[in-house]
C-alpha cells in the first residue's frame, strides 16, 4: 500500500484531490493541517505512474496560477490505512443535519436529519465551511419555501442534493463537470434509500437533458469564485421568475464581484453568512 500526499492551500484542495482521483486510488481524501495548509492524501495498491501524476500537477498548479507543490510519497502498512483513514471522519452535527459515514454504528439522533456520506469517496463530506454554508442556507429556506424543482450544480459527492431530497422530499436533479461524480452520487443514494435524485455530467447548463429538466425554482452552486461569475447568464435563462439560488466556494475578498455579476443579469443580495472566511451567498431573480 502506498500512500501519496500534496500539501497546498485550501482552495486548490478539491482539484487536487480530483486529480488523484483519476489516477484510481483505493481511497482518497483532504483536510486541514493547520491554517492554510491543507493535505489531500491518495492511498494505492500499487505504486501510482508518477511521471504522468508529476504532469498532471505541474499542469494543475499551472491552472491554478501557483507554483508546483511536492509529492510526498510513503508505503503504509495495509491493515492500518483504512482504519486510520475512516477515524478522521466521525460524524457532523452541522445545523439540523448529522453528517456519518457507513464505518459509524450507532443510530442518527431523532430530532436530526440523517445524511450518510461517505468522506473518502469525493469533494463534500462535511467539514468544509462551504459544505456548511449551504447546508444551513439550504435548511432556512426550505422551512419557509415549498420548492419543487431544485437543482444542486457542481454536486461532487451529492450531500447537497441529498440534504435538499430529505428537505422538500422532491425529485432533485444533481449535476457535475466529472464523469465520476454520478457514480458516487449513486453510492450515497443507495446509502440514504428512499430518495429520488438523478445526476448529469454537465459543464454549467450544456447539457441539453438537464436543461430540459429546468428551469428551477431553488439552484445551490457550491463551486469557485470565476465559474459562478461565468454562468451567471445561465443560471438566470434556467431560473424560474422569484426563484433562489444559493452561490458557495468563494472568499470574502470574492464576494464583491460575485455578487455583482448576477446583479447585473437580474439576481437581487438577499443575504451572504461567512464561516472561517468562506463565504454563502444568497440571492433572488427579481422577475
Amino acid at each position: 500500500m502506498w500512500k501519496i500526499s500534496i500539501n497546498t492551500r485550501e482552495e486548490a484542495a478539491p482539484y487536487f484531490s480530483k486529480l488523484l482521483d483519476s489516477f484510481e486510488p483505493v481511497s482518497s481524501t483532504f483536510a486541514e493541517m493547520e491554517e492554510d495548509i491543507w493535505q489531500v492524501c491518495g492511498f494505492f495498491l500499487e505504486m501510482p505512474d508518477l511521471q504522468a501524476l508529476e504532469r498532471q500537477l505541474e499542469l494543475a498548479s499551472a491552472l491554478l496560477s501557483q507554483q508546483k507543490p511536492k509529492l510526498q510519497l510513503e508505503e503504509v502498512i495495509e491493515k492500518d490505512w483504512l482504519a486510520d483513514s475512516l477515524a478522521s471522519f466521525p460524524p457532523i452535527d452541522i445545523g439540523g443535519f448529522y453528517i456519518y459515514g457507513s464505518h459509524i454504528d450507532a443510530t442518527p439522533p431523532q430530532d436530526k436529519t440523517p445524511l450518510r456520506i461517505n468522506a473518502s469517496m469525493a469533494f463534500g463530506s462535511g467539514e468544509h465551511p462551504t459544505t456548511q454554508g449551504c447546508l444551513l442556507a439550504l435548511e432556512k429556506l426550505t422551512a419557509k419555501n415549498n420548492f419543487k424543482n431544485p437543482l444542486d450544480m457542481g454536486c461532487g459527492s451529492g450531500i447537497l442534493a441529498i440534504a435538499l431530497a430529505k428537505l422538500t422530499g422532491q425529485r432533485i436533479c444533481a449535476s457535475d463537470i466529472d464523469p465520476e461524480a454520478a457514480k458516487v452520487v449513486l453510492q450515497h443514494q443507495e446509502l440514504n434509500p428512499g430518495l429520488n435524485i438523478e445526476c448529469f455530467i454537465s459543464e454549467g447548463f450544456s447539457d441539453a437533458e438537464l436543461k430540459f429538466n429546468g428551469p428551477f425554482d431553488l439552484i445551490v452552486a457550491n463551486i469557485l469564485a470565476n465559474p459562478l461569475c461565468e454562468i451567471a447568464p445561465d443560471m438566470f435563462d434556467n431560473c424560474v421568475a422569484y426563484g433562489v439560488i444559493v452561490l458557495s466556494g468563494l472568499l470574502d475578498s470574492q464576494e464583491f464581484d460575485v455578487v455583482e455579476a448576477y446583479k447585473k443579469v437580474g439576481f437581487s443580495h438577499v443575504e451572504t453568512n461567512s464561516i472561517n472566511e468562506w463565504l454563502t451567498v444568497v440571492m433572488k431573480k427579481t422577475a
